[in-house]
């Protein structure tokens, strides 16, 4: 929640100060700058993890932009003195940011900070999307999004099948655990912000909490671990293409290090291009809890929309 929170906090302050801005001005300091880091209070947090990109562009005849997630905000005037780079809007407003070998912080509130590092110092600056891009960025849980995989944790020791529908703000996902030689199956559903445990044999359920659809970003399946792995490495570009073999069957495979919380990942693209497994590690802080190893069966748009209706059930 603190971070979703986080994210809002900082979209709210970037709209208000890079909206229009005119004039324009010269510096030596042209380029582009990455967002490459986070620090809330001390504690560094990686962008990717949370979904967030960013390039601050600052052109050679004072005009530049700043993009987020994709988004584009033109920046008609920009200057500096050497150790300060400073962004005007067309109220009079300014944001000025610390400079210092390539990177430019930026100050979003008390003691949060973001750090712009420029291409000629970032390894990763202008390095090609993953292919793990072009597979998350078919998924549309609004338009419609059915994701079929099975998860195994060598924690728990356990295997679990799930089955994942979302649509227009609902979401149904279908879990069939087996451990032990015992076989759970339930579900879990959000309509209309309130989270529902039903339990589809017996048509019973419960309200277990409520969430704001904001508070997920308008996206319903940041409820689902497989998509929330595939997230939070999908707009990181410090990965690593090998060739790994599994099964007998050979794999390109995209490597994410383990980054703050986020622990190591790997996934594996068959020869078709489609992702076959993603296997994470365990993070540094938690090493006991094991690997978990995801199989995928598909990522597409055929939702059943059926699923979304409760009526049958005895909600408690």
């Amino acid at each position: 929640m603190k971070k979703s929170f986080l994210l809002f906090f900082v979209l709210a302050v970037l709209l208000a100060v890079f909206g229009i801005f005119a004039a324009a001005a010269e510096s030596a300091l042209f380029g582009e700058y990455e967002l490459t880091s986070m620090n809330y209070g001390g504690t560094e947090m990686d962008p990717g993890a949370m979904g967030m990109s960013a390039v601050l562009t600052l052109n050679e005849d004072g005009t530049g932009s700043l993009t987020m997630n994709g988004a584009p905000n033109e920046l008609p005037k920009w200057t500096d003195d050497g150790a300060t780079v400073t962004l005007y809007n067309s109220s009079g407003d300014a944001l000025a940011c610390s400079y210092a070998d390539g990177i430019i912080t930026l100050e979003m509130g008390e003691n949060y900070y973001w750090y712009f590092m420029h291409e000629s110092v970032n390894p990763n600056a202008g390095k090609p999307a993953s292919m793990l891009s072009k597979i998350f960025n078919d998924i549309d849980p609004m338009a419609g999004a059915h994701l079929s995989y099975e998860y195994h944790s060598d924690y728990l020791d356990s295997t679990s099948v799930f089955d994942v529908h979302a649509k227009d703000g609902a979401y149904f996902s279908l879990r069939t655990t087996r451990a032990g030689g015992y076989e759970n199956v339930n579900a879990n559903c959000f309509l209309d912000g309130t989270v529902y445990l039903l339990y589809p044999a017996e048509k019973r359920g419960s309200a277990a909490t409520t969430v704001s659809l904001s508070m997920l970003n308008n996206n319903l399946l940041l409820l689902d671990d497989c998509y929330k792995a595939m997230q939070s490495r999908v707009l990181r570009k410090d990965f690593t293409v090998e060739e790994r073999e599994l099964d007998g069957k050979k794999f390109t495979v995209e490597v994410f290090p383990a980054s703050g919380s986020t622990a190591e990942s790997a996934f594996y693209f068959d020869e078709t291009g489609k992702l076959a497994h993603i296997l994470e590690g365990a993070p540094a802080a938690m090493p006991d809890l094991g690997q978990t190893f995801y199989t995928i069966h598909s990522f597409d748009d055929v939702v059943d929309v059926s699923l979304f209706d409760i009526s049958g059930y005895t909600i408690e």
